[in-house]
């Protein structure tokens, strides 16, 4: 301990604003580091956010037991599948790769292209590179089966392994395990299937080989070369060249006559690294034809990435090379129907019956205003909200417009409006109106923000925005359906647009894992799940147990920052994530709609 790190800590213990006794007991995991309780808040805890002493004489230590909700009746639903867990015991993790290893399902080079590794034989060994890397949720085992489809289709607890609980259950009941793999369509092509054991399986078996897509072209569209080289094994043909693939590579060359095409990819084309067919790209990278989307399209591939958009608007067809190394791996959309493709949620509205034995406002409206000229689309949304709520607005230091503010409270004359800096984006936004909200007075809280993600295109932008919110206020009725199910759902912790569903942590692992000590999430409610875009309904006792650990943390300001600043890896970013975890800390559940 230098000298002058020693002066800082005499100064905190004689300053009077430091409380080693609270601090040890506020924040626990400081026992697991060996360090005195001013000497771990100098070095580290004043940096993420922690307070040294109450703020206020009531300001005790938060319990998350306090927020977690009543008992359930036996017969529940959640009582029913922890019944089915002491029935069920989970698997064990040699159990797990020996059921993979022996499912037929298993494509071996699909999930070595996957982890970027040379393809394997032993079926085995794949199936231990699998498990080492599932907790990811990137990997799939095979083209027609995501995890994570999976789980959210057909209603999954979440941490349940998807394979082995197909494998075991869900191939028998005829489970859906991917948005490119319709049941109903394949058993129309095939009705004596439905005696299969396994009708994925079935597929690769039979339907595959028989040339069926799995999905009806007359609801997807498939474009032909995709088609073409979905059924072709790449690694077996011999053919470097393709002249209707080389012609819409190579615009330069759109007027040539086919055999002069042909012998350009001769004489220069191979030489200047032209691609000349498909099956050569995927072949070179190693990805099996058949694991190609059949529902990929180069143009909207494009329209949903501004990095690409930039690069390749006038030739979309060159970005499929970006997909097949690199876009693949990374988890990026590729069309407009993978977007949409949802599991419909049938709910009714009855919230007549059940809104007097609420006792409390339905909801708390929360809206951080970055971009002021969003207001009138936000505006039409909460239009839609026909019970009892409260309206509160943040506008930022840097960005608002008096005659918006004058809106608003022409809008909704009781709204309250708070204009903040620029800090935290939207997370520092919503923190800083719940400043003196009291959560008993809700039910829940809405979270709606003005969201133009300049980090994506417009196109995407819109979809993005478009889903947040149409899950969530998309019209009266989706109102009422939310606020039914929190009030005749007590496992209901958060509603969130299941096509903003988002399971990775990209940069922000080392963000979390603080978070996951300010929060005491335990180890088995650390894996991620969220509404990725923040727009959301969040039950009152899960928003203020978000809300009270980080109530005075100073969030950076993003005023004059770069994008990069903004795309990810700040406090704000572990947040939004954070929310997820604190909710099953809880024992809540997400409404994915």
């Amino acid at each position: 301990m230098n000298a002058d790190f020693r002066s800082q800590l005499s100064q905190l213990l004689s300053s009077g604003q430091f409380d080693a006794e609270w601090y040890m007991r506020r924040y626990p995991d400081v026992l697991q580091t060996g360090m005195g309780p001013a000497e771990h808040y100098l070095w580290l805890g004043k940096r993420i956010g922690r307070r040294g002493k109450p703020s206020n004489p009531g300001d005790e230590l938060i319990d998350l037991g306090v927020f977690k909700p009543r008992a359930q009746e036996a017969g529940s639903g959640k009582a029913q599948r922890a019944d089915a867990g002491v029935a069920h015991a989970a698997p064990t993790a040699e159990a797990m790769i020996d059921r993979l290893a022996d499912w037929p399902g298993l494509d071996k080079a699909y999930v070595c292209y996957q982890l970027g590794i040379e393809p394997q034989k032993s079926a085995r060994r794949v199936a231990e590179l699998y498990y080492n890397e599932i907790r990811n949720r990137n990997i799939l085992p095979n083209a027609l089966f995501d995890p994570e489809y999976y789980s959210y289709y057909n209603d999954l607890n979440f941490g349940d392994d998807e394979i082995y609980h197909y494998i075991t259950v869900g191939a028998g009941k005829k489970f859906h395990t991917h948005s490119l793999f319709d049941l109903e369509w394949y058993l129309s092509k095939y009705p004596e299937a439905k005696n299969s054991a396994d009708l994925l399986v079935d597929y690769w078996n039979r339907g595959y080989r028989e040339r069926l897509l799995p999905i009806d072209p007359e609801k997807v569209p498939v474009l032909d070369s995709i088609r073409a080289v979905f059924f072709s094994n790449v690694f077996d043909c011999d053919s470097h060249f393709d002249v209707a693939t080389y012609r819409q590579f190579n615009k330069d060359l759109a007027n040539m006559p086919d055999a002069e095409l042909a012998a350009h990819f001769e004489k220069v084309g191979r030489a200047e690294n032209r691609i000349g067919s498909l099956t050569t790209l995927l072949r070179d990278a190693g990805l099996p034809g058949h694991c190609i989307p059949v529902d990929f399209d180069p143009k909207q591939y494009v329209s949903l990435h501004v990095d690409l958009e930039k690069e390749f608007s006038d030739n979309p067809w060159l970005a499929i090379p970006h997909f097949v190394r690199s876009g693949f791996k990374e988890k990026r959309r590729y069309s407009f129907h993978q977007i949409g493709s949802v599991r419909p949620i049938l709910l009714e509205s009855q919230y007549h019956d059940v809104a007097p034995l609420v006792g409390k406002k339905p909801f708390c409206v929360l809206v951080h205003l970055y971009y002021p000229d969003m207001w009138d689309e936000l505006r039409a949304y909460i239009a839609n909200i026909d019970v009892d709520f409260d309206l509160y607005v943040n506008f930022v230091e840097s960005t608002w417009l008096g005659a918006v503010m004058a809106q608003v409270r022409e809008d909704f004359p009781k709204a309250k409006i708070k204009i903040s800096p620029n800090e935290g984006r939207d997370i520092g936004g919503f923190f800083s109106l719940l400043k003196g909200v009291n959560f008993a007075d809700y039910v829940a809280f809405t979270l709606l923000h003005s969201k133009k993600s300049p980090h994506v295109t417009r196109d995407y932008a819109a979809m993005w925005k478009k889903s947040l919110l149409g899950a969530i206020l998309g019209d009266s009725e989706t109102v009422r359906q939310n606020l039914t199910a929190f009030l005749t759902d007590p496992e209901i912790g958060i509603v969130g647009s299941v096509q903003t569903r988002h399971l990775g942590l990209e940069s922000n692992a080392a963000g979390m894992r603080k978070l996951f000590q300010i929060y005491g999430i335990s180890p088995e409610h650390e894996e991620c799940e969220y509404v990725s875009g923040t727009m959301m309904m969040v039950r009152s006792e899960v928003m203020e147990a978000v809300y009270l650990p980080l109530a005075h943390h100073q969030f950076v300001n993003g005023d004059n920052k770069g994008i990069e600043h903004h795309i990810d890896g700040q406090v704000e970013h572990s947040v939004e994530r954070i929310f997820g975890n604190v909710m099953r800390q809880l024992g809540y559940r997400f409404l994915w709609r």
